[in-house]
């Protein structure tokens, strides 16, 4: 079950790195390659490989270069989304679980431009509270549930049978 009360920096480190990939060193391979050029400076006899690439690019045409740097934006992403899950993995705060279960899907949701849940989550740790009562009191796990459900359908999501 998720923590509705992650700390700033885990929301700051997502977006960060949703900037990241958005504007910054996720953008670098892209623009050249929109541009036709990964390095002005590489010639035949000075950083090969790069002029190669060069050459390269100066035979496609716009819309071949523009899915090339499609694909290089999705491997930046891809990137990020593995070191998210290896962070998980290996139980490094506060990467442990995210908002919407894990933080690579939280990634994911912030480079769709979702919203961080600020009151959905208020009200699921509400309900959560709520499931926690019924728990106290002896009402089984089945039917904690269930009441849980009547509370808020959300919410149920986020409780699950031992």
């Amino acid at each position: 079950m998720s923590d509705p009360r992650k700390p700033q920096i885990y929301r700051n480190v997502i977006d960060d790195l949703v900037k990241a990939c958005r504007e910054d060193q996720g953008q670098i391979g892209p623009r050249r390659v929109r541009a036709g050029v990964w390095n002005p400076n590489a010639k035949a006899g000075f950083i090969p490989a790069q002029h190669e690439i060069n050459l390269l690019l100066q035979r496609l045409s716009a819309g071949e270069r523009e899915i090339l740097a499609g694909m290089l934006e999705e491997s930046v992403q891809t990137g990020v989304f593995e070191t998210l899950k290896v962070l998980e993995e290996h139980q490094i705060e506060p990467f442990l679980e995210g908002h919407e279960g894990s933080p690579y899907h939280d990634f994911v949701g912030r480079m769709n431009d979702w919203e961080w849940p600020e009151e959905q989550v208020m009200h699921e740790s509400f309900c959560q509270d709520r499931f926690a009562v019924l728990a106290l009191a002896g009402v089984s796990t089945r039917k904690a549930h269930v009441a849980a459900a009547s509370w808020s359908a959300p919410a149920l999501r986020r409780f699950r049978e031992p």
